[in-house]
């Protein structure tokens, strides 16, 4: 019997909010791993990094997007985000491994 997939959740999201969103995991969230996206010298990079350097290098644009998999509220959340023009697109799945196990 097969599980149903997580729920994708795809928005575009403004400048306040990307605030709101970097202090809500920098203080409520534990983070598991950021990896950079989007440019060539992202793509080479494949290892984790700091999530402060990370946000760091999406803001300045040095990369076209970053991943980062964290723990919050007893679920594993996979947010990815990447700039659309001057835009911040973001597509959040949680996973709760629990409900997978055999």
């Amino acid at each position: 019997m097969s599980q149903p997939l997580p729920e994708l959740q795809d928005s575009m999201i403004d400048e306040a909010t990307f605030r709101q969103y970097v202090e809500d995991l920098h203080h409520a969230a534990k983070v598991l791993d950021v990896r950079l996206r989007g440019h060539d010298v992202a793509r080479a990079q494949d290892s984790t990094i700091d999530l402060t350097r990370g946000f760091v290098m999406f803001e300045g644009k040095d990369v076209g997007g970053m991943q980062i998999k964290y723990l919050y509220e007893g679920l594993e959340w996979w947010d990815t985000l990447m700039w659309v023009g001057e835009n911040i697109r973001l597509i959040r799945i949680a996973h709760d491994w629990d409900a997978y196990a055999l």
